[in-house]
């Protein structure tokens, strides 16, 4: 049996550190290349896009070696081509947990206490989901603020300011020196 090992596109968050102020047109790829030969541990390069999946002036770069990432933090710049660029921590958006019986934020289902099941899309507290979806009215009222909107979407306001606290929480106060 033959196996295919499949490796991921970056490394872990705590292996990143983000340079800001890259312009649009620069290649990454080449980009790449011109940092590695000064820094041969950056492994990867990655343009960040925003909410509406459009590229940034924000890159990421992964790096397989601590000295380096602190090296880079303590100068808070990189030079390429004669271009100056900052370099800041790169925190990872924070991960929200939404509960699938109650629909509440921190916990899932395994340790939800709630009896009743929740319906996402109006609101309902229900003891049989399949029952309900049949006579479900199919308004669409999040059960955190009341929006119209599915209770686990991730653009809710509530989840949203949850995520940006958890965030701001994991990022750290000085870095590795």
């Amino acid at each position: 049996m033959d196996f295919l090992k499949v490796s991921s596109s970056h490394l872990p968050s705590q292996f990143s550190i983000m340079l800001r102020n890259v312009p649009l047109d620069v290649d990454v790829n080449e980009f790449l290349s011109l940092i590695k030969i000064d820094y041969p541990d950056i492994m990867n390069v990655h343009r960040i896009s925003n909410k509406l999946k459009q590229p940034t002036s924000f890159i990421r770069l992964d790096i397989k070696n601590i000295e380096t990432i602190n090296e880079l933090l303590r100068k808070k710049f990189i030079i390429v081509k004669n271009e100056r660029f900052p370099v800041k921590d790169y925190i990872a958006p924070a991960k929200v947990l939404i509960c699938s019986k109650c629909l509440q934020i921190g916990h899932f289902r395994g340790t939800c206490k709630s009896v009743l099941d929740y319906c996402r899309l109006c609101d309902n507290s229900v003891p049989d989901l399949k029952l309900h979806k049949e006579s479900c009215d199919n308004q669409l009222c999040c059960i955190r603020c009341k929006g119209q909107h599915y209770a686990n979407d991730i653009r809710c306001p509530e989840v949203k300011a949850y995520r940006a606290a958890l965030t701001k929480s994991q990022q750290p106060s000085s870095t590795f020196i």
